[in-house]
């Protein structure tokens, strides 16, 4: 069930400046923010004495408990069922989808960042996974470790869903279908109230956390992408240089980006996925008519692309053509219709509009010419 106080611990980290400065969706942070507020809280994990999630998997007959998660903040401690529900009722008080996951004899999560699915590859390594679901991408997490840091959860959370996913062992279960299916249980007002931890406790593990991630998704990614380069065929090196360069611009490096689009285009003037991107980076920094120009110069090789008609409908919408704006989103929706919907303040609906003062989802980026 939606709780208030649960809602209210998870408040004060609501707000969160990373996104600004790189390209990921805010909700990554966010989800960051509160993992490492609750993995400074001292949170325990233990296996419930009376019906352990290892004793009840698998098992018809039995029968598990799961804490509520206001008591769970109070009493401090939890199996991976009580933190798993924990943890997704703190993410969803704060505007971000959650499933429940389960392998054999374990429940953990995932959740969803609101990136569109074609840039599932940004969140892939070698130690992290994505999962691809309803055209966004969703990160598997494990909720037993929070005190290790965000980034140690999502990864035991990948390695969980790389053993088992193909086996078709894991289960998948959004809590937004769930709750349709089994409407929440009425909660009285709390007879107590719970204290999130101060900032100068829960900040140093979050920093820790930002720089992990830029690591691990950017670092090392850009530095693995380099070293290949070379050796590579020229239409693999455009290919290279390309996602080099959408590395950078995901990361509030736009210098390097554009000279790394620019190499693209260097090897192969035709490439017109480097155009659209180059188009990206204008629109991110809030530049729309340069985007324009950019998207021109690639419809003069390749026209009406998908990715390009989103682009060209944010493109406009940045320079406050709303009919502009819709006329590229209708063109969209026929051709691509699941796409079209994530982006609803682009077809000037008053839906799309508050959608639109909400959040707004990040942009595809053109991994290769369409």
């Amino acid at each position: 069930p939606r709780d208030s106080v649960v809602a209210e611990y998870a408040a004060p980290f609501v707000a969160v400046g990373d996104a600004e400065r790189f390209g990921v969706s805010e909700k990554v942070f966010r989800a960051a923010r509160i993992s490492d507020a609750v993995g400074v809280s001292g949170l325990e994990y233990i296996e419930d004495p009376q019906s352990g999630i290892t004793q009840v998997l698998g098992n018809p007959a039995a029968l598990d408990t799961v804490r509520f998660p206001r008591n769970t903040i109070r009493v401090g401690y939890g199996d991976c069922d009580d933190t798993t529900a924990l943890m997704c009722s703190l993410f969803e008080s704060v505007g971000i989808g959650t499933a429940i996951m389960t392998s054999p004899g374990h429940v953990f999560m995932a959740f969803d960042t609101g990136e569109p699915e074609q840039n599932i590859w940004l969140f892939e390594s070698e130690t992290t996974a994505a999962i691809a679901h309803a055209g966004t991408v969703w990160l598997p997490y494990e909720t037993t470790i929070l005190h290790e840091g965000f980034l140690a959860s999502w990864e035991e959370g990948s390695r969980l869903y790389k053993r088992y996913a193909p086996e078709g062992a894991i289960e998948f279960l959004p809590i937004s279908d769930e709750r349709d299916r089994f409407p929440a249980i009425p909660l009285e007002t709390a007879s107590f109230s719970v204290t999130p931890p101060p900032a100068i406790l829960a900040d140093p593990l979050y920093d820790d956390s930002v720089g992990a991630i830029r690591e691990t998704l950017y670092v090392r990614s850009v530095d693995e992408l380099e070293s290949n380069v070379a050796s590579q065929s020229n239409r693999r090196q455009v290919r290279t240089w390309n996602q080099i360069g959408i590395l950078h611009g995901q990361f509030d490096e736009p210098r390097a980006a554009e000279r790394a689009f620019e190499r693209a285009i260097d090897i192969d003037p035709d490439y017109t996925a480097s155009y659209v991107n180059l188009a990206n980076l204008n629109i991110i920094s809030g530049n729309g008519r340069a985007a324009l120009e950019w998207l021109d110069e690639a419809d003069e090789r390749r026209s009406g692309t998908v990715i390009a008609t989103l682009l060209r409908a944010q493109a406009e919408f940045l320079l406050g053509n709303q009919s502009g704006a819709a006329q590229q989103m209708a063109l969209l929706e026929r051709r691509a219709p699941d796409l079209a919907a994530q982006y609803p303040h682009l077809t000037g609906s008053t839906a799309g509009r508050a959608s639109e003062a909400q959040s707004r989802p990040s942009l595809p980026w053109a991994v290769d010419d369409e």
